[in-house]
């Protein structure tokens, strides 16, 4: 008995709205417990199936994080992708973009994701998943890349700077141990953020002004 296209559609469909309850349920929980607090279990309740048809989605809790940080950053990229289709100036549009990323990393659910992918352990478990996510951030250097040429082009950024430096600058300024020093502590209650007296807004927002400042072109000093 052949299956009908129409037949193993839904199927797909199925199949993919359980994926995306099984998240929703992990993303909701790692919030709740943290991500060693909470079971395969405690997600499997949560949605009302069984252990097991978790796991024919998902291998292990990695793997689940893995999966929310690859949603992410799909809809990461559709964002940015968006936003550099603008007709702004480069500064301007990078600038949104800073924003954009760091108004995320000051959410609890970036900061857990963060914390646990911090976790040594963890990164070598995870080791054979980091091409996807090169590949993708390559994707994602060649277009602000692009940018960048456009500001020097336009007389924005300093052209005597290599593009090269300038993009190493900005993906340097929007990791999170840049905005956040590194000092991520988890509770039971969630994750907090250590800061010595300087809010999380004002770190992205000093940031962000050496960047400009820092790749702005020279300005001619007038004679006395």
């Amino acid at each position: 008995m052949t299956t009908t296209p129409s037949a193993r559609s839904l199927r797909e469909r199925q199949r993919q709205e359980r994926e995306d309850l099984i998240l929703q349920a992990a993303e909701e929980l790692f919030l709740e417990k943290g991500f060693y607090d909470a079971s395969i279990d405690d997600i499997a309740a949560r949605v009302g199936i069984a252990k097991g048809t978790v796991y024919l989605h998902f291998k292990s809790k990695e793997e689940l994080v893995f999966a929310l940080l690859q949603r992410d950053v799909r809809q990461l990229l559709q964002e940015v992708d968006g936003i550099l289709a603008l007709s702004e100036s480069a500064t301007a549009r990078l600038r949104a973009i800073m924003e954009r990323v760091y108004s995320g990393m000051l959410g609890s659910y970036f900061q857990m994701l963060t914390a646990v992918y911090q976790d040594p352990e963890f990164r070598a478990r995870m080791a054979e998943n980091h091409t996807v996510m090169h590949a993708t951030f390559s994707d994602v250097a060649q277009r602000i890349r692009a940018v960048l040429e456009e500001g020097k082009a336009a007389g924005e950024f300093d052209p005597a700077i290599p593009t090269s430096v300038m993009l190493r600058f900005f993906f340097a300024l929007l990791s999170p141990r840049t905005v956040f020093g590194g000092r991520v502590s988890h509770r039971a209650s969630g994750l907090v953020v250590v800061q010595e007296d300087i809010s999380a807004e004002d770190v992205v927002e000093y940031l962000s002004r050496c960047f400009f400042r820092g790749i702005a072109p020279d300005r001619p000093t007038r004679q006395q």
